[in-house]
C-alpha cells in the first residue's frame, strides 16, 4: 500500500522508539521525499530501517553474483522474476528442464529459495514479494536485455491456465515490443505444433 507524509511520521516515530531506524537516517520527511510521488510503504520501511532503498540492495546483491560468475543463477532468476512480474507462476520442473544439463539446478534453486522466491506444494514458483520482484525484473533486465527473449525462455513453464494472463501482461511490460512477441509466438506454436489459439485460449 502507498503511504502519505503523516502515516511516514508517524512509523518513523514508532520504530525510532524501538530503536530500530538505521542510524543514517535521521528526518521522515527526507526519507519520505526519496521514494518519490508514489512512496509504498514497504519501500518506506526498508528505507528507514535499513538506511538504503530496496532497490539499492538488490543492485547490490546481483553485483555480487556478477562478480562470482554466477550467471546461471542470474539467467534462471531472469526468468522466474519476469514470469512472476507478469502475474504467472513457474512450473518448476518444467524450469529444470529446459536449463543446460551444466546448471546445478538443485543448487541454483537453494540459493533463490526464500531469498527471491517460494516454491508451493504443487512445485510452482511464486514471487518472495511482489515489489521486490519487480524491481528485480526491472535490474535483471537494465537497457539491453529483450524481455522478450526472457518471455519466450519461460513461456513452456508456465500453467496452461495462466497462459492468457501471461502474454496479456506481457505486452503491457516496458519496452515490450508486441510484434515482435506475436511473431515469436506463431513460431513457437509451430514448432510445438499446436494451433496458436490454444497458446492464447489455454
Amino acid at each position: 500500500p502507498h503511504l502519505d507524509l503523516s502515516e511516514a511520521k508517524e512509523i518513523f516515530k514508532n520504530l525510532t522508539k524501538q530503536n530500530k531506524t538505521a542510524s543514517n537516517i535521521k528526518f521522515p520527511e527526507l526519507a519520505f521525499e526519496q521514494l518519490g510521488s508514489n512512496p509504498l510503504l514497504i519501500e518506506y520501511i526498508f528505507l528507514i530501517t535499513k538506511g538504503k532503498m530496496l532497490s539499492d540492495l538488490l543492485s547490490e546483491q546481483i553485483q555480487i553474483m556478477q562478480d562470482k560468475n554466477e550467471d546461471f543463477k542470474i539467467e534462471v532468476l531472469r526468468r522466474i522474476v519476469f514470469s512472476n512480474t507478469v502475474g504467472a507462476p513457474v512450473l518448476l520442473q518444467k524450469l529444470i528442464r529446459t536449463l543446460p544439463e551444466n546448471y546445478d539446478c538443485q543448487k541454483i534453486i537453494e540459493c533463490i529459495v526464500d531469498e527471491f522466491i517460494t516454491v508451493d506444494d504443487k512445485n510452482y514458483v511464486y514471487p518472495l514479494h511482489n515489489i521486490r520482484t519487480k524491481h528485480l525484473c526491472e535490474l535483471l533486465h537494465g537497457k539491453y536485455i529483450n524481455p522478450i527473449d526472457t518471455a519466450m525462455k519461460i513461456i513452456s513453464c508456465i500453467p496452461k491456465e495462466y497462459t492468457n494472463i501471461f502474454i496479456r501482461n506481457a505486452v503491457n511490460y516496458p519496452n515490450f515490443n508486441t510484434k515482435e512477441f506475436v511473431l515469436q509466438l506463431i513460431d513457437y506454436s509451430k514448432s510445438k505444433k499446436i494451433e496458436l489459439s490454444l497458446v492464447l485460449n489455454n
